[in-house]
């Protein structure tokens, strides 16, 4: 008398191919406000001249409403392949377009640029060294312009910090040793 049975690894086996037969790829959807297209484009261009091919127009949502108390400017979470970044508009974080720029980047660089830690070392001139620092988010804007005219500009460290983002060997900029 012969038994006709399976091992446990071949019911798994079968198990898994079938599983996998029938597992639709997971879809993405791309949910981005009016007002803040303009940084993903912003993103999406730098890459492009630096090289990186970034395409996110069917796997991005930003919304609103973190509800962190004002700790965080914001949260980049992965719900499967899906990147969903939520935003806490209740902070300084949106003190001005640069320093929204910034954050955007900064969120964009977690979720999209998959840079999922911070990076709070410091140039030599003890600016920040990353738009990854989790402890700065000014580094080109102007929140702490004492003379109360406005008349700052740090804008020249833009270019810097978007090349440190899309590469993290980038060398130490003058203005920062």
């Amino acid at each position: 008398m012969r038994k006709h049975f399976l091992s446990s690894a071949g019911m798994l086996l079968i198990f898994w191919m079938l599983f996998a037969a029938c597992t639709k790829e997971q879809e993405t959807i791309y949910s981005v406000p009016d007002e803040l297209q303009s940084f993903v484009d912003t993103l999406v261009s730098e890459a492009a001249q630096r090289g990186v091919k970034l395409d996110l127009s069917n796997n991005l949502i930003i919304e609103y409403g973190l509800n962190t108390e004002g700790i965080l400017c914001g949260s980049c979470v992965f719900v499967g392949k899906q990147l969903k970044i939520e935003i806490n508009q209740e902070n300084k974080c949106w003190s001005d377009k640069i320093t929204q720029e910034a954050l955007m980047l900064h969120m964009l660089g977690h979720c999209a640029l998959r840079r999922i830690d911070h990076d709070d070392a410091l140039l030599p001139n003890g600016d920040a060294k990353s738009l990854m620092n989790g402890e700065v988010i000014d580094q080109y804007a102007c929140i702490f312009d004492l003379s109360g005219e406005n008349n700052c500009n740090n804008l020249y460290k833009r270019d810097y910090y978007l090349d440190e983002l899309f590469n993290q060997d980038t060398p130490a900029p003058d203005w920062g040793k």
